[in-house]
């Protein structure tokens, strides 16, 4: 008998310690950067200059990246994708899926723009001079759209050739719509619209609203975002990205918000994932405020920043963090990190040029 209630109560003993372990297991663990994840390459694009015409202004090359998201570490693709050469500062802009098609945005400089094609596994396109190549040019699932205002209208357009001419519900005061961002195809699709009006709550003060455009055939639906904010269209305006049902939008002193299209009432939320990425480098921006760029690769979402003497590159997936790029321009050097660990550090062939990394948007390009 006693040795049958010492057996008992060793059991019991055992089951509690159990419980106890699995408790602990549970309150310490942590979501991993790459656990659960399929290996993928994430592709961009930085210039280098060439080295025999180092005197000229933005005479240089594209270099396709890669940054492996299992590894931490990054290649550099030879042949370059294609060279440019002009004598004019160059606000530059590529409209790219990641894939072998790139449309190069128009600029004020563009008559002052070459391009020669190095790689010619790369389609390289310029566009007309009345294309509309913003980031409102969207592939979809039946070929290409573009999105456009004319007025107080908001025009969609599509490959096939039908047109719709939308009318925002704008507020006295407001002035022209500017869509931000298209995706979806003619019989189904979004716009998401923003415009500036005169503040309801602020006198005398002007505030960027949005609104947006659910369209489904000739069935029209209009959204307003909840909540005035800066203006998404003075200055050098906002940057959009979508991935899934999520808007991933910047908004006034560099600030990531994130709008879920799925709400019935929708408003703007502040993206922490990303804005604490960026809070760190507040310093290094006194001169002028951080301006975040996106990129949208197979539902990774990229964030790019950068100064005179530094670049950033910030991959995230699902609101985890996963890798970063570093590009010190001073030194030349190109640094990979999964996570915060720092996986290497390799000098770049050439002289880094002063432009942003280009990402690529999947949402986003100009042929299929």
């Amino acid at each position: 008998m006693e040795v049958t209630m010492r057996n008992k109560l060793l059991l019991v003993c055992l089951i509690a310690l159990l419980f106890i372990v699995a408790g602990c297991n549970r309150g310490t663990s942590h979501p991993s950067a790459t656990g659960n994840m399929t290996p993928e390459q994430i592709p961009f694009v930085i210039f280098l200059q060439n080295a025999e015409e180092g005197s000229q202004i933005n005479s240089d090359s594209a270099y396709l990246c890669r940054f492996d998201t299992l590894t931490g570490r990054i290649s550099i693709d030879e042949p370059a994708l294609f060279r440019r050469i002009t004598q004019e500062p160059y606000n530059f802009r590529m409209i790219w899926d990641g894939e072998k098609k790139i449309m190069i945005g128009s600029t004020s400089f563009e008559d002052s723009l070459k391009l020669e094609s190095i790689n010619t596994d790369y389609t390289i396109k310029k566009p007309e001079a009345n294309e509309v190549t913003f980031c409102v040019v969207i592939k979809n699932t039946s070929g290409e759209a573009k999105a456009y205002n004319e007025e107080d209208k908001v025009i969609a357009s599509f490959e096939n050739g039908e047109k719709q001419i939308l009318a925002p519900p704008l507020p006295s005061g407001a002035n022209q719509p500017q869509p931000l961002l298209l995706s979806g195809d003619e019989h189904n699709y979004r716009i998401l619209i923003a415009f500036d009006v005169p503040s309801s709550e602020k006198k005398n003060e002007m505030v960027g609203k949005l609104l947006i455009a659910n369209v489904k055939d000739d069935r029209i639906e209009w959204q307003e975002v909840r909540g005035e904010y800066g203006s998404f269209i003075a200055g050098a305006g906002s940057n959009t990205a979508k991935i899934g049902e999520n808007i991933y939008i910047t908004g006034c002193g560099g600030n990531v918000s994130v709008l879920n299209l799925q709400q019935d009432s929708p408003m703007l939320e502040e993206y922490k994932p990303a804005n604490d990425l960026l809070l760190p480098l507040s310093d290094k921006f006194q001169e002028a405020p951080i301006q975040p760029h996106f990129g949208a690769y197979k539902n990774y979402l990229l964030v790019t920043v950068q100064n005179s003497e530094e670049k950033w590159l910030w991959i995230l997936k699902d609101n985890i963090f996963l890798g970063k790029v570093h590009v010190n321009i001073l030194r030349n050097q190109i640094d990979s990190y999964l996570a915060n660990k720092q996986i290497e550090t390799k000098p770049l062939p050439l002289k880094a040029s002063t432009d942003l990394l280009q990402l690529p948007m999947d949402t986003c390009g100009t042929w299929k």
